[in-house]
């Protein structure tokens, strides 16, 4: 196993409550979109 020292630690943990922040708070209002999206009958995603 690797030794990180504990600034790196604790830059992983941030990183990773970073990630879990976009994901929780993300997730729902993209399904949203993208089903709002395909509502209209274009694919608007594959143009941006």
């Amino acid at each position: 196993m690797v030794k990180l020292s504990k600034e790196a630690k604790q830059r992983l943990q941030q990183l990773f409550r970073g990630g879990q922040f976009a994901i929780r708070w993300g997730f729902i209002p993209l399904v949203i979109y993208l089903g709002q999206c395909q509502e209209s009958g274009g694919r608007r995603l594959a143009r941006l």
